[in-house]
């Protein structure tokens, strides 16, 4: 890798505390291209919708998502419907892809590779689904559940956004949407690193969410150093 990857920790921000974080990563990319940012945070409640998503991904009305005191924004990132919220790593990438000499395509695939690398630390046997953006996990009978959520977007060859990797097992906020607007139940459901790791007695060696949390974030900084 010829680009330096500069890591920034925000802890438990709003999602539009993070928006701010990475238009600030994007100006000091754009002055020295040699240097990516990582910005590593994770989000008070909140749904996002893509770009080119509708609020038909909604399985609850924008009054319904304030009443329960749930932020929802609109982002110029790809993908369609997702949700942040405590015990997810959020990771933003921000890094000028001429100075990796990388496609778009190329790039996503390095960052999917980076996390897959990351489950496998743990036996946690992560897969992309072509079309369908995301890491996820085989259930059998063609049954998938997503763990990991990606979505970017590219601006004058520098990308913004990145990926969020559920950890703690609470991910119920799944429920208000359709997880990046897929309608197929083959694809809907959800996991979450803790949860995998406690459904298996030879890898429940007690860790703690956030002790899980902590090594998830210290192993994916150095895959995607890795990879990119």
């Amino acid at each position: 890798m010829t680009t330096k990857l500069i890591t920034r920790h925000l802890g438990v921000v709003s999602y539009q505390d993070g928006l701010s974080a990475q238009k600030e990563a994007y100006s000091l990319v754009q002055k020295e291209p040699t240097q990516g940012i990582l910005t590593i945070c994770e989000h008070w409640p909140v749904v996002t919708l893509g770009r080119h998503s509708s609020t038909s991904s909604l399985l609850v009305s924008i009054e319904e998502l304030q009443r329960q005191k749930i932020d929802c924004h609109r982002s110029d990132r790809g993908g369609d419907a997702t949700v942040h919220f405590p015990g997810q790593l959020v990771v933003y990438i921000t890094i000028s892809l001429k100075s990796l000499r990388l496609g778009v395509k190329s790039f996503v695939r390095k960052v999917e590779d980076s996390v897959i690398t990351v489950l496998g630390r743990y036996q946690i046997v992560g897969t992309t689904l072509g079309k369908y953006p995301g890491i996820w996990l085989a259930r059998g009978d063609n049954r998938y559940a997503k763990i990991c959520a990606l979505g970017f977007t590219v601006k004058k060859s520098i990308t913004s956004h990145g990926l969020a990797l559920n950890i703690t097992e609470d991910t119920s906020l799944f429920s208000l949407i359709k997880p990046c607007g897929i309608d197929h139940d083959s694809l809907r459901n959800v996991t979450s690193m803790m949860t995998e790791i406690r459904s298996n007695p030879e890898l429940n060696k007690g860790l703690t969410a956030s002790q899980m949390k902590a090594n998830a974030t210290r192993d994916l900084i150095l895959s995607l150093e890795q990879h990119l």
